[in-house]
Formats: structure tokens, sequence, C-alpha cells
């Protein structure tokens, strides 16, 4: 279906339209789900050279584009390639939204959750931290995207073999999840 929708748009809006990219993005995520990541990252650089040619270098949906090509190239095992796309992203970002945005508090936990993997620990550490922080100062109360960010320091502490920590940590992000889903 998006393979028909993507021939659609380009036939009636020209190959650099922003619906053509936002197509060539859904039949990339689709062969990544079938694990072509091959044939998802070309769609995925296509839609990131239009949203450039578009939007400029420094604007959101370029970011968001480094994003999803990261999330492919993670899903390669080209970790310091796909951190580099993510450091971009957060960049862009950085410019482009207020000091506290979700989509920057996403970028951070991802990009520490990936130097969690990466084997820096320290660094993982500063970028989970400051997305929890920023998460906190957005979100009121105790909410899913905190204790997403806890599950995601718990991780670390588990890489770091600091068990203890990383179970008082699991326990605080159950607690939240279980109790938002009684609200």
């Amino acid at each position: 279906y998006y393979r028909q929708s993507l021939e659609m748009y380009k036939k009636v809006l020209g190959d650099k339209h922003p619906y053509v990219a936002t197509e060539l993005e859904n039949v990339a995520f689709t062969l990544q789900s079938k694990n072509d990541f091959a044939g998802a990252e070309a769609l995925l650089r296509q839609a990131l050279d239009i949203h450039r040619a578009l939007q400029g270098e420094n604007h959101p949906e370029v970011g968001r584009a480094l994003f999803n090509l990261a999330g492919v190239q993670y899903d390669r095992g080209e970790t310091q390639v796909a951190l580099e796309n993510m450091r971009q992203t957060l960049a862009i970002y950085r410019k482009s939204y207020p000091p506290d945005h979700p989509e920057t508090a996403v970028v951070l936990n991802v990009i520490g959750f990936g130097m969690t993997m990466a084997g820096d620990y320290d660094t993982a550490e500063r970028y989970l931290q400051e997305g929890l922080a920023m998460r906190r100062r957005l979100f009121q109360g105790q909410t899913p995207e905190i204790a997403s960010s806890l599950m995601m320091l718990a991780v670390l502490r588990v890489a770091e073999a600091n068990y203890p920590q990383a179970l008082d940590l699991s326990r605080s992000a159950r607690d939240i999840f279980t109790a938002s889903l009684s609200a």
C-alpha cells in the first residue's frame, strides 16, 4: 500500500515534496520491520535529502529524519554511526526547540542508552541524567516518560554491575507505570 501511495505522490507532487518524504519513511519503516535494513536506509536517506532541500539543515524535520536513519543504523549494528546521527539530531533540536522539549528528552535518553550499550558508562550517565531531569521539568508528577527514563538508568546500572541500584530504579519505574495504568 505504501509503495503505491509513494508512486502516486511522486506522480502528482513531484519527487521533492514533504508528502513524498513521509511516504518514503513509511515504506522504510515497513522494510525495517522485515529486517531489510539496506532498503530502509536507502529510503530514509532519500527522505532526509528531501527534508534538507525543503527546510534547510537545522530544521526539526531534518533532525527527525536523522533520528529515523539512526534507528536503522543501530539495528544494523552500526552503533557509532547511529550515535553520531543522534548527536546531530540533538544539536538540531537544541537549536530549534525551547531548552526543555519532549523530543529533546527522547533523544537524550536514546543516546544515553546507546552509550550504555557501547560501554561508555560515564557518557551514558550524563545523557540519561539530563534526559531524566528534563522530563521531570516537563511532566508534572509520576508519568510514564519519567518511568522510561528510570528504566534506562536501571539498564545502565545493570551494565555497571550495580544491581541494588538497578533494582531500586526498576521498582520505581514499575510503580510509576502501574500507577499510571490505574489513573
